[in-house]
């Protein structure tokens, strides 16, 4: 080729291909290529070396080989037979050809590249330094497309495209802004599931705490009751100390109040003792004066004094009598008061005891509820073994699991590698895979696929022949064995979710693969055909065989490459490289092209089938007993929830039990007390009678006191007669000796009373040592128990004085304790750790949404900004993607899809090539390739006018579409070229049709080879005879 004789390049862009130079390149010795500022299409036939100028233009400019899609190996490019190779890549940059920037690659080999920018060395790190600077971005599809990266574009899902489109903007704050959202996406997601699985611990610590606080309260409970028994136990003896103290004090004090009435009494005996005395006295003075009048009045004396003697004694008696009626009626009165009180009281008593259950009955609900409460102990503990026991089977499970899946993992080894390979190369494939494991259920039939993962090689050295024959697209492709099965695959996953993948049907039958049945001779070094090296499921075998026709390839030695010449027309591997024999259909010559072997990326040996389906059979069964051991966890702590809360309930019922006899054995020890006192009052003596008795006594004694007075005032008219007839003297003895008499009986009344109050002195004195000794004894024996203080005094304050109410206390609390739950005895400490782990749990989850709130903030603040600048990118790319698509009579639109997860934002393509129907997505089932080429063409021209970059390159993009479909897309592209400040453009294809329309910024670079050199010839020559 040679370079157009031009001086200047001003109309090149900054960044745009001035020159290509190729040594040892592929299928290059050397060569250099000039292309023009516009479209540069780039044609030949298969196999010339087109794509060699793009894998030139790619590696020169610092890209890895895996870009390209051939080989991940800098060696491979290396042509055949050298030792190394030379890449020049000379890039505009100013006006001359002396500011234009130099790329020069030069690798070996061994995979070790040196750079030089300019004839300097340099690093690969500033070449992409440079490249960045000129906006070059060879990885980006959406500027540079080399052919086996095509399929890949057009597959292209969504997502992958939204990215690509991100890329090509020329700036990384779109595609940065996206990673971040969906990084906070993810970290929201994260931090929401992590918040979840806290509100659930929390809540069943709550119950915990809530379980543990009543047992808490409980046990406080029987301790407060524990600590009041042992109160009331001390109490006791002081209170017996202290009701003897008290009886001992009013026997102190009776003894007083008798010592008193002694002192009283001989106060009054006193003064009559005087006056008997001197009455006495008187008497013997005038005794000589009555001696002579005695005899007469002696016996009127004594009728009168025995009648007087008898009066007084009636009337003591008749006193005595209104005394004994008085006191009866009072007795009477309060007899009656104190029966109607006690009635009233034991019908109180009776309502009371309706009320309360009997005894008996009682006791049985409450040794009822202790067998339950015990059973329910029973069952709990029964539970929490079982627990325990389903706890250890669920570790050994899991264990048996994780050693189970070890196991199939050394095996998947091989399996992983291919689908780590695939899934590294397309993400749709992954995506599609992921999907099929988790629905196999969607479907009748087994769904094979990816292809390379169901095929393995039967020896490792035909894996690089085989995978060379297949190619990528069928690889990645997944295959179903009927048409419902295809039907529910491109509903569920291409349509709905917009997975791009490759899907082939292959229903069963019982043809084989037939293979080509060739005479070839063992001298020419043929081992088998390639069918023969592949394992694989029938269905997936027969559409490789349908797809790339392995039986009509060959496996050979080495010695089949000294027979190139002879061999017939085929397909045939060696070790060292592939031998294609083509025979013409224009003529009889048969040509032939030898190409080195490429290493396999996604095929290697086989896996034992039936040691896996073993392992995942042993280790599906496994999972399923582990789901039901699991259910089985979870309703048995259900269970011991439920038990738990029905003791507490259980636990209550007793308590009440426990209250309820109490006060229904108070009831009944006040019942038999006051029907006691009834009977007493009851039994009593008849008052009535008693009061009648009294008062027939009175009259009776009033009748004989009346007699008797009558009687004495006969006697003493008697006497004083007698008397008259005496002197004076006699009559003032007499009335002295009355006198005497009289005092005389009063002092013997003394004497008697004084009597009786000495005797009961003594009684009492006595009652007061003994009480006083025992009140000794007494407080020796609660001095035992406990000593006083202050503290203790205050205590007791609050307890009952009386020892009965102690004893019935203490009867009460020892009841209601013999009947507690039992409590463990660090239920305390349990439950503060509850409590610390449900307050540090809570602290936990505020942290957790505080985090959720301000990455949500933040998430919101960056996508709003990323959200509007991406619409206004794809609303530029709708509005020229629209006008392309009506220029050649179609319609068409891009969209932004908007979903929940920012990872699956992507871009939708949707077309209609007919008259008649709506917008379709643009996708593998709904197009044909040929449509799926010229959207894909348009919408990387509709990109063009959004961004810039200096050069664009699409390879073999015209593969697959009819003449019309060519013809408008190379007439858009030839417009888009032309326009004024439009980019460089290399268009790479095999072929062109006739008559397509030429602008003048177009370079067309013919691509040619063969063995022989033509003969030299003249371009414009040729061009003036065609005209």
């Amino acid at each position: 080729m040679k370079r157009q004789n031009t001086t200047q390049t001003t109309q090149y862009h900054r960044g745009s291909i001035i020159r290509i130079k190729m040594e040892r390149f592929l299928t290059y010795d050397s060569v250099e290529v000039f292309p023009g500022k516009g479209l540069n299409v780039i044609i030949g036939p298969n196999g010339a070396g087109k794509s060699s100028i793009v894998c030139a233009i790619a590696l020169g400019l610092g890209t890895a080989p895996k870009v390209l899609g051939r080989s991940k190996d800098l060696k491979d490019f290396v042509k055949i037979g050298e030792e190394d190779a030379v890449i020049e890549v000379e890039l505009f940059n100013g006006i001359t050809r002396a500011n234009n920037l130099v790329i020069r690659r030069q690798f070996n080999l061994s995979n070790q590249s040196n750079w030089f920018i300019n004839g300097r060395t340099a690093s690969h790190k500033e070449v992409l330094q440079k490249c960045n600077e000129y906006c070059i971005m060879i990885d980006n599809l959406c500027q540079f497309l080399p052919q086996d990266r095509v399929s890949a574009f057009s597959s292209l899902n969504p997502a992958e495209l939204l990215r690509e489109t991100e890329k090509a903007t020329g700036t990384s704050d779109l595609e940065e802004k996206h990673d971040q959202i969906i990084k906070a996406q993810g970290s929201i997601g994260e931090l929401r599931k992590k918040s979840a699985q806290q509100e659930k611990g929390i809540q069943e610590l709550k119950y915990r705490v809530d379980g543990l606080e009543k047992s808490v309260h409980e046990k406080h409970e029987q301790e407060r009751r524990q600590t009041r028994l042992n109160q009331l136990k001390m109490k006791k003896p002081w209170a017996e100390f202290e009701e003897v103290r008290k009886k001992a004090v009013g026997l102190r004090e009776q003894k007083q109040q008798l010592q008193q009435k002694l002192d009283s009494l001989h106060q009054e005996m006193t003064p009559v003792e005087m006056e008997f005395n001197k009455i006495k006295n008187k008497i013997e003075s005038e005794d000589k004066k009555v001696n002579d009048t005695k005899t007469i009045c002696d016996k009127n004396e004594r009728e009168i004094i025995i009648a007087e003697t008898q009066k007084e004694k009636l009337e003591q008696e008749l006193s005595n009598k209104k005394k004994e009626v008085e006191l009866a009626k009072k007795r009477k009165e309060e007899k009656n008061r104190n029966i109607n009180e006690l009635k009233n009281e034991l019908i109180i008593i009776e309502q009371k005891l309706k009320d309360i259950p009997n005894l008996d009955e009682l006791e049985k609900g409450a040794n009822e509820e202790q067998v339950q409460l015990k059973g329910f102990r029973e069952q709990i503990n029964e539970k929490q073994d079982k627990d325990a026991s389903l706890d250890t089977q669920l570790r050994e499970m899991n264990g048996k699991i994780l050693q189970l899946n070890r196991d199939l993992a050394k095996l998947n080894d091989l399996k992983q590698n291919k689908l780590r390979k695939i899934f590294d190369n397309d993400a749709a494939v992954m995506q599609a895979y992921n999907w099929l494991q988790e629905h196999k259920g969607l479907f009748e039939e087994e769904v094979y696929g990816p292809i390379c993962v169901e095929l393995n090689v039967s020896k490792d050295e035909y894996t690089n022949f085989v995978e060379m024959c297949i190619p990528i697209s069928v690889l990645k492709g997944f295959v179903v064995t009927n048409k419902k099965d295809e039907n529910t695959l491109i509903s569920k996953l291409v349509e709905e979710k917009g997975t791009q993948i490759q899907v082939f049907k292959r229903e069963h039958d019982n043809s084989g693969t037939q293979a080509t049945q060739l005479r070839l001779h063992s001298e020419y070094g043929v081992l088998t055909t390639m069918d023969k090296a592949v394992i694989g499921p029938d269905a997936v075998l027969k559409v490789v065989e349908d797809m790339c026709q392995l039986s009509k390839k060959f496996i050979c030695n080495k010695e089949t490459e000294q027979y190139i010449e002879r061999l017939p027309p085929g397909t045939y591997f060696t070790p060292s490289s592939v031998i294609n024999k083509v025979k013409s259909r224009y003529s009889d010559a048969v040509s032939d092209k030898v190409n080195s072997i490429r290493k396999a990326r996604f095929l290697s040996t086989a896996i034992d089938t039936n040691q896996k389906l073993k392992l995942e059979q042993e280790i599906k069964k496994i999972t399923q007993d582990l789901e039901v051991v699991k259910r089985n966890i979870e309703e048995n702590r259900k269970e011991i929830k439920m038990l738990e809360e029905k003791k507490h309930e259980i636990g209550r019922g007793i308590e009440e039990f426990n209250r309820a006899k109490g006060e229904r054995d108070k009831l009944i020890r006040s019942k038999r007390s006051k029907e006691n006192n009834l009977k007493l009052f009851e039994n009593d003596e008849n008052l009535d009678k008693k009061i009648g008795d009294l008062q027939k006594g009175i009259k009776k004694i009033q009748t004989n006191i009346n007699e008797q007075m009558l009687k004495m005032g006969d006697l003493l008219k008697r006497f004083i007669e007698a008397k008259m007839e005496t002197n004076p003297v006699s009559c003032i003895v007499r009335i002295l000796r009355i006198k005497q008499m009289r005092c005389k009986n009063q002092l013997n009344e003394f004497k008697r009373r004084l009597s009786e109050l000495e005797n009961e002195f003594r009684r009492i004195g006595q009652l007061y040592d003994d009480a006083k000794n025992e009140a000794v004894k007494k407080r020796k024996e609660a001095e035992a128990v406990c000593i006083i203080t202050n503290e203790l005094n205050d205590m007791f304050q609050q307890l009952p004085d009386e020892v009965s109410a102690i004893e019935e206390e203490i009867e009460n609390e020892e009841s209601k304790l013999k009947y507690r739950q039992n409590v463990e005895e660090n239920v305390e400490e349990l439950y503060q750790q509850a409590k610390n782990e449900l307050s540090k749990k809570l602290e936990d989850a505020q942290i957790v949404n505080e985090e959720i709130k301000n990455a949500e903030e933040v998430m919101t603040g960056i996508k709003d900004e990323w959200l509007n600048k991406i619409k206004e990118v794809i609303e530029h790319i709708n509005e020229s993607f629209s006008v392309y698509m009506n220029q050649i009579n179609c319609r068409g639109s891009v969209e932004l899809d908007e979903k929940e997860e920012y990872d699956k934002y992507g871009i939708i393509i949707k077309t209609m090539f007919r008259k008649e129907g709506s917008l379709q997505q643009l996708n593998a089932h709904t197009q044909s390739g040929g449509e799926r080429s010229v959207a894909t063409m348009l919408y990387l021209l509709s990109l063009q006018e959004q961004t810039f970059c200096p050069f664009r390159l699409v390879d073999e993009i015209n593969q697959g579409m009819d003449p019309l479909n060519e013809r408008m897309i190379f007439s858009q592209i030839v417009k888009a070229v032309n326009k004024e400040n439009a980019q460089q453009y290399f268009l790479v294809t095999p072929k062109l049709l006739s008559d397509l329309p030429f602008g003048e910024n177009m370079t067309v670079l013919c691509v040619m080879n063969g063995k022989i050199d033509p003969a030299p010839y003249s371009f414009d020559a040729i061009i003036d005879s065609m005209k």
